[in-house]
């Protein structure tokens, strides 16, 4: 009994020491790669009452150009119950139902999860070293020139596995090392942060890996800037589609409120400036915040589908009156008689007169109209090549900016970019306001309209790179700012308009 009792303290203070040169287990819910290659092994001789001592340990990851990489993890072991794991098959079977059991947990339970899907695991002595080994599915894949690219842990892409709680915790390395080998006649040309490469081979000594972890592997001699291209289109493919999601819909309503900003040219030509008095649309988005309030406490207080009825209905009828009661007022501008009383502008030649004693129709015209006229291109032509030219110059910024926030996978410069994409849109606004008021700055119209739609694309494809694609909420956050941004931006460029008109 006394011996049982011993032995039960020698076990329990092996693994106090365990503990203490960091071979525990990480915290619950987290990601390990070769996860309880050290445990497991202290699992059992805890269990089966015998000592063993864990030593200096190594995961060895071994990529190839095709097929399933293998791993392999290495375990040094001392201690009297060494010999028995050597002779004995039954303890290596628990140690292997051990490895099996950890695939197979509910991290909701408090275990962590292996890093990758293990197939085919095998637990064997190599003298007094125990090895574990397993094959992993669909890991690495070819690219561009031949590189092997691995993205398993580069946790952004949200492409990790379908019961992922945390993108942004690191995969855990529960041995001393972490050796990657790239395949055969192959080296690294990618060094990843808080990692070195020797040889061939990426280590970490660490433990834990970066979530922007990218490994690209090459023949001797390929150019590292291979490995940015193959990164690049990597960022690009997962973080591109939900921006364009989210730009869409912002742009949804952005477009409308940028078209009827530019329309503001006219409207000041034919009344020979602005004043917010006159201006429905002004008076309807100053007014908005205070109906929103009340409609919001109309339905709080009533709670009712009439009032809600309601709501709509005047929604409805102020929406149709301000549009066609501003566009009644353009037309009535239009239509006032010249000063000869002829509503049509056409001038009366006082000295002769028709066969039935009327007076001929004379239309006069100025040089412009002519020529729109006879040769409408030779007037359309230079406007339309100046919104190219705008409209080219803002692509060719934006998918440069695109380039650089991709290229940088490690969101050296996201943060910087979206902060700037976030003032540009209102920004423009207030340029626009002060644009409108002249027909001659029309170069000026078309770059603030530009700036304020791409600001929205940086914004979303920047705030992607930065946080990462884990859900939908980047998407979300850009669809709510297109919103806010049109309401905050039209005030703006109300006030830029009134400052170029006043």
């Amino acid at each position: 009994m006394d011996r049982g009792r011993r032995r039960l303290a020698i076990v329990g203070l092996l693994a106090a020491l365990a503990v203490l040169a960091g071979c525990s287990g990480p915290a619950p819910e987290t990601e390990v790669v070769c996860d309880e290659c050290v445990d497991a092994v202290s699992a059992v001789a805890e269990r089966t009452n015998r000592s063993v001592a864990v030593g200096e340990s190594a995961t060895h990851v071994y990529l190839n150009r095709s097929g399933d990489p293998w791993v392999e993890g290495r375990v040094a072991l001392d201690g009297s119950g060494v010999e028995a794991l050597r002779t004995n098959e039954t303890l290596l079977n628990l140690v292997a139902t051990e490895l099996t059991n950890a695939d197979e947990a509910r991290y909701e339970d408090g275990y962590s999860r292996p890093a990758f899907d293990r197939r085919g695991i095998s637990v064997a002595m190599d003298g007094g070293t125990l090895v574990v080994g397993y094959r992993v599915p669909e890991v690495t894949e070819r690219t561009v020139g031949g590189t092997v690219f691995l993205d398993r842990f580069y946790r952004q892409d949200g492409e990790g596995r379908a019961d992922e709680t945390d993108f942004d915790e690191p995969i855990a390395i529960e041995t001393d090392r972490l050796v990657v080998h790239g395949p055969e006649g192959t080296e690294p040309l990618v060094e990843p942060p808080g990692a070195a490469t020797r040889g061939g081979r990426v280590v970490w000594t660490d433990d834990s890996i970066s979530t922007r972890t990218y490994l690209v592997f090459g023949s001797p001699g390929t150019p590292a800037a291979l490995a940015t291209v193959v990164t690049t289109l990597d960022v690009l493919a997962w973080a591109g589609p939900p921006a364009a999601w989210g730009t869409a819909f912002a742009w949804v309503v952005l477009v409308p409120t940028l078209a009827l900003c530019l329309n503001y040219t006219g409207r000041v030509e034919r009344s020979g400036g602005w004043s917010p008095r006159s201006d429905r649309w002004f008076q309807a988005l100053v007014l908005a915040p205070l109906g929103v309030g009340v409609v919001w406490g109309g339905l709080e207080s009533l709670g009712s589908l009439i009032a809600l009825a309601v709501v709509v209905a005047v929604v409805v009828v102020g929406g149709s009156y301000v549009p066609w009661e501003s566009l009644a007022r353009s037309e009535d501008a239009t239509d006032e008689p010249s000063d000869d009383g002829r509503a049509d502008g056409t001038e009366r030649d006082q000295g002769q007169t028709t066969a039935d004693g009327e007076y001929p129709r004379v239309y006069y015209e100025d040089t412009a109209t002519t020529i729109g006229r006879l040769a409408p291109d030779i007037v359309a032509t230079p406007r339309a090549r100046e919104r190219a030219r705008v409209a080219a110059a803002a692509v060719v910024v934006t998918a440069l900016l695109t380039l650089v926030l991709a290229a940088a996978h490690t969101a050296s410069y996201a943060g910087w970019v979206v902060n700037i994409a976030a003032l540009t849109t209102p920004a423009a606004f207030t340029v626009l306001g002060f644009a409108v008021a002249d027909r001659a700055r029309t170069r000026l119209q078309w770059t603030a309209t530009a700036a304020a739609l791409t600001g929205v694309w940086l914004l979303a494809f920047g705030r992607l790179v930065d946080v990462g694609a884990h859900d939908g909420s980047v998407v979300w956050l850009v669809i709510g700012w297109g919103v806010v941004a049109s309401y905050v931006g039209s005030l703006l460029f109300y006030a830029g308009l009134w400052a170029s008109t006043r």
